[in-house]
């Protein structure tokens, strides 16, 4: 069945395509999502064509969702005093002025790149400089300047995320007086603050708009009537986690970017199930995408609150023990102590391994007797619990180690070379 878009007013139909691209009817209205009764995903056999699967599983998203709603709430289990990374605040004060265009300006940035490492960056750098954060200083910074602010921050396309910024800062001055709380002078819908931003660039896509509203809505920098109508800000988090549960089924390839299709499945999917739940469908969206990037990328299915719904079951299960989302305190089991001889900072032990790739900073070198040395970033694909535990646990570094650096001075002290895969 095929994923629509209609126009309220004149009842016209258009495609995801279309949607995504304009979001308005050529009559002016904005455009609506009609539900539909399956997912459709891209096949590897039939790349031209969309087939339909089997029908979503809205009883397990239910039970998904309520479980990982109260844990989260409640933060208990994994979720003990976690925060996710936008939430946190740099030195500006609650409702500010300040606070709303910093949550403009970096989460036009939150795409493709590594989120916590960006907000962390986002954090420091505006508190080193708050007027940084300001329109009227970055349109009087030169376009070189600016470019690299944002690189020093964790943009990935600085180039052009700056023109974005100095169009964005534009709007805001030219619009609201150069503050973005002037967007809701009174309470507003969904569909109308959506339209308002639709001019802001980056922040008019499909993920980068639902995680903008969700976080000045739950701050109050934007008055919005219908909040709880907002959907999950979808990524390639979010779909993994949809498609690993069986919530959803399909073969596709699940690295490769979103398709609209599965944007829209993943969508309707959640907000079924929240309704089952009575609430928001943006509230499910802090614990799935916490769970994805944290527990599902590294394999640690013993520590997720739903493992026992979920189809995926990764087999390399490295630890034992609880622990957190943040302040990692990893244990080492009696029968798995580091390598008294090893040389500085090696890994010797997949709970080494797991805490460096879980807190994600720094770099990890990866020597080879056949092909030399190569730095990558912890949350390379190439950098998993299997490839580690194969060359160091199996093999006993015969033919390679595994370093942990903090700096890519360190790293080039091993004559490594970049990975060209995550290119750090």
């Amino acid at each position: 069945m095929m994923i629509m878009y209609i126009c309220p007013k004149c009842g016209k139909e258009y495609e995801p395509q279309y949607y995504f691209t304009k979001r308005f009817c050529t009559c002016g209205s904005h455009l609506e999502y009609r539900p539909y009764k399956g997912p459709i995903v891209r096949t590897f056999d039939d790349k031209s064509s969309e087939k339909e699967t089997t029908p979503p599983d809205i009883e397990k998203a239910t039970k998904i969702g309520r479980i990982l709603l109260e844990e989260f709430t409640s933060k208990r289990g994994i979720f003990k005093d976690y925060s996710m990374p936008e939430y946190v605040l740099p030195q500006a004060e609650e409702g500010s002025r300040e606070l709303a265009l910093y949550y403009t300006y970096i989460t036009s940035l939150d795409k493709q790149t590594n989120a916590d490492r960006l907000w962390a960056n986002a954090v420091k750098v505006y508190n080193q400089n708050p007027s940084k954060f300001t329109p009227e200083q970055i349109l009087a910074l030169d376009k070189l300047t600016l470019e690299e602010l944002i690189k020093s921050i964790g943009g990935r396309y600085p180039g052009n995320q700056a023109t974005a910024w100095r169009t964005i800062s534009k709007i805001i001055l030219e619009k609201y007086n150069g503050d973005p709380r002037k967007i809701t002078p009174t309470p507003l819908s969904l569909r109308e603050i959506i339209r308002k931003i639709d001019s802001f660039p980056e922040l008019r896509g499909e993920k980068l708009s639902r995680l903008y509203l969700r976080i000045m809505g739950e701050k109050g920098l934007l008055k919005i009537s219908d909040l709880k109508e907002l959907d999950v800000a979808v990524d390639v988090q979010v779909k993994k986690f949809t498609y690993y549960t069986g919530v959803l089924r399909g073969t596709h390839d699940l690295s490769g970017e979103i398709t609209s299709r599965q944007r829209a499945a993943v969508m309707d999917v959640w907000k079924r199930a929240s309704k089952a739940i009575n609430c928001g469908p943006y509230l499910l969206d802090q614990p799935i995408w916490s769970i994805a990037s944290r527990l599902c990328k590294n394999k640690l299915c013993n520590l997720c609150p739903v493992e026992d719904l979920c189809e995926k079951r990764f087999e390399d299960n490295p630890l034992e023990s609880s622990v957190k989302l943040t302040k990692l305190q990893i244990p080492t089991s009696d029968n798995e102590k580091p390598n008294q001889n090893r040389s500085p900072g090696e890994i010797s032990t997949i709970n080494e391994f797991t805490k460096i790739t879980l807190e994600n900073e720094g770099y990890i070198v990866v020597t080879d007797t056949a092909t030399g040395a190569r730095y990558h970033k912890p949350n390379c694909r190439f950098i998993t619990h299997s490839n580690f535990r194969e060359k160091v646990i199996t093999n006993k570094g015969k033919n390679g180690s595994y370093y942990w650096v903090k700096s890519l001075k360190e790293a080039l002290q091993h004559k490594a070379k970049p990975c060209d895969t995550c290119k750090p």
